[in-house]
């Protein structure tokens, strides 16, 4: 089989890749087109959802940012809008995952204050 994808991927063009590397890309876009880890666990071999979550089912912060406003109330298209552009402002960012690095202080949700 290794042989056989070699060669393929010689024929087309492409750098040559290995079987694992066909299973995590597959596992990847499923989950990045909101594929929940517990129905890819079986998909994959697996016996529960904890490995696809850890490993193969990492999203970048758009993919994420995408599916949580795909999942949000008709009414929010705003927050929907405000997540896609902090999804996108944070790939590659060297900030901390997840949040956008906002123009402004007040595009960020405010930390609680200690008591």
């Amino acid at each position: 089989m290794r042989r056989d994808l070699r060669e393929g991927c010689a024929r087309v063009g492409i750098d040559s890749c290995s079987p694992n590397d066909l299973r995590r890309t597959c596992l990847s876009w499923l989950r990045a087109s909101g594929v929940a880890p517990h129905l890819l666990a079986p998909l994959a071999g697996h016996a529960d959802s904890r490995m696809v979550e850890r490993v193969y089912g990492r999203l970048q912060p758009s993919e994420l940012a995408a599916l949580i406003a795909d999942q949000l109330p008709t009414g929010a298209a705003a927050t929907a809008v405000h997540l896609q552009r902090t999804g996108r402002e944070n790939d590659g960012s060297s900030g901390q995952p997840g949040l956008a690095d906002a123009g402004s202080q007040s595009e960020v949700a405010p930390r609680r204050t200690p008591i």
